[in-house]
């Protein structure tokens, strides 16, 4: 099964390791956990931006992260509704 994460990106969901809620994951500026994850992805040319707009989700697969701009309940909600495959990590 693959889930639509914006623009022309789809992706096997057997390769989704985690979605990212950016708003939540970034709220605490004492927490820098996933801006550091984030830019270790863009310094390795592992980083992708999906399309225009404010990112507000980051899909994280096995080979590349992927910036979205469609939230994280949203694509949750996409990837539930084709399957029952149940060990993507949703982070909010």
């Amino acid at each position: 099964m693959y889930v639509h994460i914006g623009g022309e990106y789809s992706l096997s969901e057997h390769l989704i390791v985690a979605i990212l809620d950016l708003d939540q994951t970034t709220a605490d500026p004492r927490d820098n956990t996933t801006l550091l994850f984030l830019q270790e992805a863009q310094a390795g040319g592992q980083l992708e931006t999906v399309g225009p707009g404010l990112p507000r989700s980051a899909v994280v697969t096995v080979e590349k992260t992927y910036l979205t701009p469609v939230s994280a309940a949203t694509i949750k909600q996409r990837q539930r509704s084709g399957s029952d495959y149940k060990n993507i990590k949703y982070i909010y």
